[in-house]
């Protein structure tokens, strides 16, 4: 009896301080600098109307972040992550070829995080035909 008495007497404060442990141990875990890598898409933009593209090869690229476990853990739930290219300066048919940078991340801010890069291909080849 005196061993349920002695869990039970003060259970708000007991739950209470194992609920603020655990919020401190997250906030703490949280604030350490971690890195992970996303597979993002590619897609394009601005294209002219009389022209379509033929290839963009790869058509996915890999995208390493590092930041706080809390920016990681807000990148996990957002939309899937693309690489947005403007092709607004492509004026003819042709190859050309684009190099990523921390500008074509798509729909993210990258300034939030500490270090991008995209360790394994870092550019696209984009075969562009008229239409017919």
């Amino acid at each position: 009896m005196a061993i349920k008495e002695t869990l039970t007497r003060n259970i708000g404060w007991k739950i209470g301080g194992l609920l603020l442990a655990l919020a401190l141990w997250f906030h703490l875990t949280t604030e350490k600098i971690y890195e992970r890598t996303y597979t993002a898409g590619i897609e394009y933009v601005g294209l002219a109307a009389d022209l379509d593209i033929e290839s963009i090869t790869p058509k996915e690229a890999d995208v390493t972040f590092t930041g706080t476990g809390k920016q990681l853990i807000k990148l996990a739930v957002s939309d899937d992550i693309k690489l947005r290219i403007d092709l607004s300066a492509i004026k003819k048919p042709g190859q050309y070829e684009h190099s990523f940078s921390f500008i074509d991340i798509y729909p993210i801010d990258p300034s939030v995080y500490f270090r991008i890069v995209f360790p394994f291909v870092n550019r696209c080849n984009i075969i562009v035909k008229s239409k017919s």
